[in-house]
């Protein structure tokens, strides 16, 4: 979702249900949808507000992923996972009420200040894990983790958001929204299996995307075909040789080879720069 920060007044947003929440101006713009940040009049404090496109609010599909990432955030409460508070519809606008996280995304830190530095690099990458600890244990596999979900509050924690094309195992994925031979996620961020068939991966393919955002956030460089073998060493030069053993382990090619889960590459992460599993 490409970042906006463009502001509403003269273009009369009519607010969503009857009037509660009103939108202010565009945080930014999808492929399915803006999110907004919004007001809640009711109990008088700022949210994001996602609101699917009208014109694809007509398909059934596309309706049910939309309604299945508020259920899914809904259902993984955790610190580092932004909350949702309310989800509907008005008219043919079918909308998500989230948190407000207002440090921008880990692309936005890279793009305005350049490559992280180790100590916040590891500290984000072990808040990830957190997260996504919580998620593969409900059946949840995120399927896009990339800088760009990775928001920054004002705390100094972070928040993973988007869960548009995450899959729950326990669902069978029955309404056919995940076909097989399907591909979804970010080039350059998604593991090799899941670029041949988006259905058939489990929490390995989320470990493979946070070793390539550890790098991407740490180089300033987009992973690229990282998907076809494993990372050149090259890739990696300039980086603490800790930290390249742990990017080297989570991208690996064949998933048999990365870390098994979150847990086990939360505890694999160097201890020296100040991170450490929670």
């Amino acid at each position: 979702m490409a970042p906006k920060n463009e502001n509403l007044q003269g273009e009369a947003a009519p607010p969503l249900a009857e009037g509660r929440y009103r939108l202010l101006s565009v945080l930014g713009v999808g492929g399915m949808a803006t999110v907004y940040r919004g007001y809640d009049a009711r109990l008088q404090v700022n949210r994001a507000i996602k609101v699917l496109s009208p014109a694809l609010a007509k398909r059934k599909s596309l309706k049910s992923r939309f309604e299945a990432e508020a259920s899914t955030m809904a259902l993984l409460q955790h610190r580092n996972i932004v909350s949702v508070h309310d989800v509907g519809a008005d008219g043919n606008r079918i909308f998500i009420v989230m948190e407000l996280v207002e440090g921008g995304s880990l692309l936005d830190r890279v793009r305005d200040h350049g490559p992280i530095p180790p100590k916040m690099a590891l500290d984000v990458t072990v808040r990830m894990l957190d997260a996504l600890k919580v998620a593969h244990k409900r059946g949840v596999v995120h399927r896009d983790i990339k800088p760009h979900n990775i928001l920054l509050s004002g705390e100094g924690d972070i928040r993973v958001t988007d869960f548009g094309i995450a899959q729950m195992k326990r669902d069978d994925d029955q309404d056919g929204l995940t076909k097989t031979g399907a591909v979804m996620g970010t080039w350059g961020f998604m593991a090799p299996e899941q670029r041949s068939d988006a259905k058939g991966v489990d929490q390995r393919a989320d470990i493979y995307s946070v070793g390539a955002t550890l790098y991407a956030i740490m180089t300033d460089k987009t992973p690229g075909e990282l998907f076809a073998a494993d990372m050149d060493p090259g890739m990696l030069a300039g980086l603490p040789d800790e930290i390249t053993t742990v990017i080297r382990k989570a991208t690996r090619y064949n998933r048999e080879e990365r870390y098994a889960d979150a847990q086990a590459m939360a505890g694999g992460l160097p201890r020296g720069h100040g991170a450490h599993p929670r």
